[in-house]
C-alpha cells in the first residue's frame, strides 16, 4: 500500500482563471486529514443553508482545514477571514 499521495494545487487569478500548478507529495495519513476536514467544512455548510448551524461552526471547521493545510506546509498561517453574517431575505 502506497505511504504517500501526490495532490495537485492550482493557483487561480483575479478572474478566476488557472494560471498555475503544482504537485505536492504528502503522507496518506495528512490527506485523510484534510479531506476529512474538507469534507467537515461542507457538511456545516449545508447545516447553514439550512438554518441548523451559525457561521460559528463555519470559522472553527475552515480554521480546523486551515491547521491540517499548515501542518502539510500547504498554507501560510496568515490570519483567515471570517465570514460576518448577511441578511439575505429567502424568496417565497
Amino acid at each position: 500500500m502506497a505511504t504517500t499521495v501526490d495532490i495537485n494545487l492550482n493557483t487561480f487569478d483575479d478572474e478566476g482563471n488557472q494560471v498555475d500548478t503544482t504537485t505536492e507529495t504528502l503522507p496518506v495519513k495528512q490527506v485523510s486529514d484534510i479531506i476529512d476536514h474538507a469534507a467537515q467544512l461542507l457538511v456545516i455548510l449545508q447545516s447553514i443553508e439550512r438554518g441548523d448551524s451559525g457561521i460559528e461552526d463555519y470559522d472553527l471547521a475552515i480554521s480546523e482545514l486551515h491547521d491540517a493545510m499548515l501542518m502539510a506546509d500547504l498554507a501560510s498561517d496568515d490570519p483567515l477571514p471570517t465570514l460576518t453574517p448577511v441578511y439575505v431575505p429567502l424568496a417565497g
